[in-house]
């Protein structure tokens, strides 16, 4: 149990970071915030925060929440990646059945 409040810490910590290197580079933390609400961070009761006791990572909604009041609303943000690293990217995924493997479609 030590070692996993440990490790939610670090994880804390690292988004701490995250939100600082992105703000930094003028990147928007909504893609984040949308991905922590994607995996999950919608769920937020009883059952998901015993469950927070034995996860290594805080809950996918208190990481979203941070990450979406992160967002400074008149800010303007760049993307993250340009068209053709996106493309790239994607294509990257797109090669490895692993991917399609794990989102139950071809990505």
């Amino acid at each position: 149990m030590l070692s996993l409040s440990y490790g939610r810490g670090a994880e804390s910590a690292a988004d701490g970071v995250a939100i600082d290197q992105m703000r930094g580079a003028g990147i928007s933390p909504a893609a984040t915030a949308a991905f922590f609400d994607r995996i999950g961070g919608k769920d937020e009761g009883t059952e998901a925060r015993a469950i927070s006791w034995l996860s290594s990572h805080p809950l996918s909604a208190e990481r979203r929440r941070r990450f979406a009041a992160a967002v400074k609303p008149d800010t303007s943000y760049r993307p993250a990646l340009d068209q053709a690293q996106w493309q790239a990217l994607r294509a990257s995924c797109a090669s490895d059945p692993k991917v399609a493997k794990f989102w139950g479609k071809p990505f």
